[in-house]
């Protein structure tokens, strides 16, 4: 079976009904829906965070099989706060 029939035959559950922007100007253009509002602490907290970088961490596998420390430390980083790393 080809990726795209499976795709087909997939069912990912029910999605919640979203109006789109347009509708939503049309009903009150000053008014903004509750679930769309956030805090200033939550803005001020997605505006930066300067220990992400936005490149893949790249763990050097021979350095980490001859038991570099640094290597194992940047591995330990890339495995909890990305969940992934190139080889």
């Amino acid at each position: 079976m080809t990726l795209e029939a499976e795709m087909e035959q997939a069912t990912f559950g029910p999605s919640i009904p979203v109006p789109s922007v347009q509708e939503i100007v049309k009903k009150d253009p000053l008014e903004i829906p509750e679930k769309d509002v956030r805090s200033h602490e939550e803005i001020e907290k997605d505006k930066v965070m300067p220990h992400l970088s936005s490149e893949i961490p790249v763990i050097d596998l021979e350095l980490l099989s001859n038991g570099n420390e640094e290597e194992l430390s940047k591995l330990d980083i890339a495995c909890k706060e990305w969940g992934l790393f190139q080889a």
